[in-house]
């Protein structure tokens, strides 16, 4: 039996193409969208303090002649979260995250199959009152041949609670060359 654990991640910065037009920052900026779920007698993105939402996207690989080789993904939530990729923790919540200073993480991907998971977290042990919560997310999946496929949220997306009704999220998905 295995046991799962951080895959081998090292801090660095990020490079200036991924900054650049069509790079994963200019497509988290312009195709991705802050998603909550509105609950509470609240409207969105107003959502009660100190309360935790699972967010998860499975992509399949459907073209047999591809092979993904990577991915890169840009994520933040307002106000932390842990990231997790087919069950392995990737990055472990931190209080002392800026929503507005989103991470960039590459890391490989071995299988067609890969599972994106966000456990978003609103506000911290110093919040009682009902405040903004979000998560924003855009990925690219890397392969063999050069070419991109993107994933990021959007409206109307589900969280672990399952509801569609009210809900202003989605994880949508384009192609990149």
């Amino acid at each position: 039996m295995s046991r799962r654990t951080f895959l081998p991640l090292e801090e660095k910065v990020v490079p200036s193409s991924e900054l650049a037009s069509g790079g994963v920052y200019d497509v988290f900026i312009k195709n991705s969208s802050w998603v909550w779920i509105a609950e509470g007698g609240l409207a969105a993105p107003q959502a009660p303090a100190n309360e935790q939402r699972a967010f998860r996207k499975t992509w399949t690989n459907t073209n047999p002649a591809k092979v993904p080789i990577t991915a890169t993904m840009i994520a933040t939530v307002d106000n932390y979260y842990a990231l997790y990729i087919n069950g392995i923790l990737l990055q472990a919540p931190g209080v002392s995250e800026l929503w507005d200073v989103p991470f960039v993480f590459t890391f490989p991907l071995s299988s067609d199959t890969t599972v994106f998971a966000i456990r978003a977290i609103n506000g911290d042990e110093n919040t009682i009152a009902a405040n903004a919560a979000g998560l924003r997310v855009a990925a690219r999946i890397s392969f063999s041949d050069g070419t991109s496929h993107w994933v990021f949220t959007r409206s109307r997306a589900r969280t672990k609670r399952g509801r569609r009704r009210n809900c202003s999220r989605r994880v949508g998905a384009a192609r990149v060359r």
